[in-house]
């Protein structure tokens, strides 16, 4: 497989509890969690990390936003970060994370050096008739033609772009019509995880437990799924309870919001596996699956 990879249906959205980080008491670990999560996220090509609260016991929205603000700062291409994120305490411990080096980190510093159509992710720099320069992390700025997209200075943007005899210019671009994978986006929820399930819609639904069925029994159904679904919810319980026991203080059963409830990591070698461990093994595993279904999709 060439790089830069093609993103690949179905998209996923990977769910994690905002309580991932309870049993990891020093500043330094956390980091380190969240840059493994992060990396695995970008790995196999996740589109979105949704963080959702498993308690609304005091602090709750706390924890959601350092690991909002951890992961986007880990998203984020290294010649931006300065000018978009400030000096916080939540980003204390940055320097331990790792690079993600996805096409969106590109580490082209001379303008001169990029290919015509090439995407880059800017910062809005200054704002004038129509026009925007745009730092994209070479020795110059880019001139953009905005084409009646508003914008202001400090916004963030990604542009394709466009070399004419001897000019370089930029246009703004939809990261939804980029065909290569472009990082994933970060939220944080306030609602419940059954709560925003029962409202927002995801074509197929997984949740990952020891309790459910074992992958080997559910594969072959799954790839039938994805050959013709758009959106996947990949849902991890926490530290302490599984989902499970979650969605159970809802008053919610994990069958009446979930399509599959499945034991990614059978036969488990190991007492408890690690969420960031079960992040990791399913995320293979989807991988491999979603290969094997995209060569079904125009069949269904």
């Amino acid at each position: 497989m060439e790089f830069p990879p093609l993103r690949i249906k179905p998209f996923i959205s990977m769910f994690i509890p905002n309580s991932i980080l309870d049993e990891v008491p020093d500043p330094r670990q956390k980091a380190i969690k969240i840059g493994t999560i992060g990396r695995a996220a970008a790995i196999y090509r996740v589109e979105e990390i949704i963080i959702y609260p498993d308690t609304k016991k005091p602090g709750w929205k706390r924890k959601s936003k350092y690991i909002e603000t951890m992961l986007k700062y880990l998203d984020t291409p290294q010649y931006l970060r300065k000018r978009i994120f400030k000096l916080s305490k939540e980003l204390k411990y940055v320097g331990i994370l790792p690079p993600l080096a996805t096409p969106h980190h590109s580490l082209k510093r001379k303008i001169t050096e990029l290919s015509n159509g090439e995407i880059r992710e800017g910062y809005v720099i200054k704002v004038s008739k129509g026009k925007a320069l745009i730092d994209i992390g070479t020795d110059q700025p880019l001139l953009v033609d905005l084409k009646n997209k508003k914008l202001s200075k400090g916004n963030r943007i990604t542009v394709k772009i466009i070399k004419k005899d001897s000019e370089i210019l930029g246009r703004p671009v939809s990261k939804e019509k980029i065909n290569i994978y472009w990082g994933f986006k970060v939220r944080a929820l306030k609602p419940l995880l059954g709560e925003f399930l029962k409202k927002h819609h995801y074509d197929l639904v997984i949740a990952t437990s020891r309790y459910g069925k074992l992958i080997s029994d559910v594969y072959k159904d799954l790839i039938r799924d994805f050959a013709h679904v758009e959106t996947v919810a990949l849902l991890f319980g926490s530290p302490r309870e599984g989902l499970y026991e979650i969605l159970r203080k809802e008053s919610i059963k994990l069958s009446d919001i979930a399509d599959y409830v499945i034991n990614m990591v059978p036969a488990q070698g190991v007492r408890t596996v690690r969420t960031e461990e079960a992040i990791h093994a399913s995320l293979s595993i989807i991988n491999f699956l979603q290969f094997l279904a995209s060569s079904k999709r125009e069949i269904y």
